[in-house]
């Protein structure tokens, strides 16, 4: 019965406690929490002065401690006459709008066991001097202390906090110490110290992965460098503009994809070398204008488009070239940027630059455009006052830019460049007089000088009879005013072997040997590869010889050279060109080869060549190192150049068969063992 009697106490107790949710205490009202033994602030009756905010009440005979403040529980209280609005350490949670708009003390004092401040908070309050925000919070809400701008000092953010709000510190201006900012943090939010003045050096954490519109804007009192760890990968629009003061490098992350409009617009003390990372693609409205880069800028090659402004009075110096990728030049892109010098290289995808993309860029010299198509410009005024007058456009595309009206009112001067062959070579098939397909390999393999001419010394290699039989010969060319010239190596002269700036009716004179047909010009047309658009000339002479197609800046797509006319001539037929590379780069392809198939066989395979003349080195070509295989024990050998000039020498033996050939020039060279003479190239 005891027993009984207890438990209906304890029931009856819980029950009258819960019943009471609501009651008032000397001006303030609270409400009974879930858990029947704390309470909420949830406002009041009259202003009191001063605000004081209990850490427990009692009511109608029981204790209860106050745990929360709760929402617009003080919104718009005003008392003026106290010197600071403690919040008892009893509480762990500040609902939405508790204190917004108040003003009710000059200091504020927060719980050390507070966890959660809610949205608007402290919203307009009027407070001031350093905000301590204790080290057990791990929640700020959207625009908690949002224009509180009476805050001063430093701003201490707990790496407890995982949630830092929207606005929270934005319009804070008078907090002009140091930040720092929660180690636990993923994201800074919009506006989230927008306008604060801040000083000293910002150190985002490497937890973060994206930071908001606004983030910093204004924040004009930071120094030093500004540096983005890795794991960011937004920076939204506006996020640091106006932040005049970063007198260091900016170091963007390289998982960045976008840089949005007015990212970075006015932080004109930044120095240093800007490096956009390759990552990017998109540069947005007055990303970087005003800033205060030096030396050259670097645009990657994923970038489609640069946006309004983007660049505008930047201080950037040397060349600019345009990426291939670029579409889209917006106006006023590089407005002002006097400090380039040199050449301005417009890439080959470029379809539109707007007006005055690059006015009063007056250090650039020359400007490249390599798209075949003129880009359409917006106004007539996209290179005013650039002090450049000189335009070079693609090979075989000099007459649609000159009848262009909108590019002929910016250059007085309008040429075409067909002098791209720099590390060329082709790949063409052969029909031996057994029937057996094989293949011609042409390939630079040096430079040399003749009759004052620098020339590029062509190797070329046919293998016959089912690659039963190899057969190098040498020829020589150089290019010069969209010519090809060719080496008579009979006559000793050079004769034109393609005209590529020649147009409909035009002819020239091919000398081979003893030996000349005149080619004519019959039709320009255009041909394309992988995007690039080529310029054609369809060409034929009276003997049928060397007729056929010229891809201009690539060659005859028949034979390079005439072979029909060669004196040297074997049995077999050259059956067309398959693959051309510049540098190791595919430019053309005809068929369906694998010329990435044809290329590593040509680089990359170890073969040995065998000489006759007893000894072997492998591989060939090679970068670094050869190995000779020798029937001496002992032997000296000398490499020479193709001037005959003596670049090496050294020992041989079976316990030291390599030679390191890292120190030579690219080329061709011969070696010599004892009466043994062999050729090797070096890449």
């Amino acid at each position: 019965m005891k027993k009984l009697f207890i438990t209906t106490f304890i029931i009856l107790t819980v029950i009258t406690k819960l019943t009471a949710q609501s009651f008032s205490v000397d001006n303030l009202n609270y409400s009974v929490n879930n858990d029947g033994v704390s309470v909420t602030v949830t406002g009041y009756i009259d202003d009191m002065e001063p605000l004081v905010i209990p850490e427990s009440v009692s009511h109608n005979g029981y204790d209860y401690t106050i745990n929360a403040i709760g929402q617009n529980a003080f919104n718009n209280y005003y008392w003026n006459g106290q010197d600071e609005l403690v919040v008892p350490n009893s509480v762990t949670n500040i609902g939405n709008y508790a204190f917004a708009y108040s003003n009710c003390g000059k200091h504020l004092i927060l719980s050390n066991s507070l966890t959660y401040i809610g949205n608007y908070a402290f919203y307009h309050c009027n407070f001031k001097d350093e905000l301590v925000i204790p080290n057990t919070v791990n929640h700020i809400g959207d625009w908690a202390f949002a224009f509180c701008a009476r805050f001063s000092g430093d701003l201490y953010i707990p790496d407890a906090v995982t949630y830092l709000g929207e606005g929270a510190f934005t319009g804070c201006g008078q907090i002009r110490g140091s930040l720092h900012l929660s180690n636990s943090l993923e994201t800074i939010r919009d506006n989230t110290f927008d306008q604060c003045k801040f000083t000293g050096i910002l150190t985002i954490p490497n937890t973060v992965n994206s930071i908001g519109n606004s983030a910093f804007g204004g924040c004009s009192g930071f120094t030093g460098s500004l540096i983005f760890p890795n794991s960011v990968s937004h920076i939204g629009e506006d996020a640091f503009s106006g932040c005049t003061n970063f007198d260091g490098e900016l170091v963007l992350p390289d998982s960045l994809s976008i840089i949005n409009d007015g990212t970075f617009h006015g932080c004109e003390n930044l120095s240093g070398t800007l490096n956009i990372p390759n990552t990017v693609t998109y540069i947005g409205f007055d990303a970087f204008a005003y800033c205060g880069f030096t030396g050259p800028l670097n645009i990657p090659e994923n970038v489609t488009y640069i946006g309004i402004d983007a660049f505008s009075y930047c201080n950037f110096t040397g060349s600019l070239t345009i990426p291939d990728s670029v579409i889209e030049i917006d106006n006023h892109a590089f407005y002002q940027c006097s400090g380039f010098s040199g050449e301005l290289v417009i890439g080959k995808s470029v379809s539109l630059i707007g007006s005055w993309a690059f006015a009063y860029c007056t250090g650039i010299s020359e400007v490249v455009s390599l798209a075949t198509t003129p880009p359409e410009l917006t106004f007539s005024n996209a290179f005013q006052y650039t002090d450049c007058t000189t335009l070079t456009v693609p090979c075989g595309f000099l007459d649609i830019y000159e009848q262009n009206s909108s590019w002929n009112q910016q250059f007085t001067t309008i040429t075409e460049n067909c002098n791209y062959l720099t590390h060329p070579e082709w790949y063409y098939e052969l029909i031996n007089d057994t029937g057996d397909i094989t293949y011609q390999y042409l390939s630079h393999q040096g430079d040399t000088t003749i009759q004052h001419k620098k020339v590029k010394i062509i190797v070329k290699t046919n293998t016959l009879y089912d690659k039963e039989s190899v057969e190098e010969t040498e020829e020589y060319i150089y290019v010069e005013d969209n010519k090809v010239f060719w080496w008579n190596q009979t006559l000793e002269e050079f004769t034109v072997l393609y005209d590529f700036g020649a147009q409909v009716g035009d002819y020239w004179e091919i000398k081979a040997g003893l030996n000349s047909i005149v080619v004519h010009v019959d039709m320009v047309g255009q041909a394309e590869y992988d995007g690039i658009v080529y310029k054609t000339l369809q060409i034929s002479d009276y003997d049928d010889i060397f007729g056929g197609t010229i891809v201009c800046t690539v060659g005859h797509l028949t034979s390079f050279f005439p072979e029909k006319m060669l004196e040297n001539k074997g049995n077999y037929e050259v059956n067309g060109m398959r693959c051309h590379w510049n540098n190791g780069e595919l430019l053309f392809k005809v068929g369906d080869v694998d010329c990435d198939y044809v290329y590593d066989n040509h680089h990359y395979s170890v073969n040995e060549i065998a000489t006759g003349n007893g000894f072997v080195i492998y591989p060939n070509p090679s970068q670094d190192n050869i190995f000779i295989l020798s029937d001496k024990i002992k032997e000296e050998y000398r490499i020479l150049n193709r001037l005959g000039e003596s670049v090496l020498t050294g020992t041989i033996s079976s316990d030291n068969q390599k030679i390191d050939i890292s120190s030579l020039s690219e080329g061709l060279y011969f070696i010599i063992i004892g009466n043994a003479t062999t050729k090797f190239l070096k890449w």
